[in-house]
């Protein structure tokens, strides 16, 4: 954009293809119903890592 020379052209919201949601079921036990724990299974990375976020 800066030095770059850009045109926008305004179109309809129908126009848009919105994609459906990618869902995916997950099964999992897990020893404790912490939040880390059960976030962990589901966003598939570390309890520790995790911890970090929350």
């Amino acid at each position: 954009v800066r030095n770059v020379p850009v045109s926008c052209l305004p179109i309809p919201l129908l126009a848009l293809e919105v994609q459906p949601p990618r869902t995916k079921v997950l099964k999992s036990v897990e020893a404790s119903l912490r939040v880390d724990a059960i976030a962990s299974a589901g966003f598939q990375i570390s309890r520790n890592k995790l911890s970090n976020l929350i």
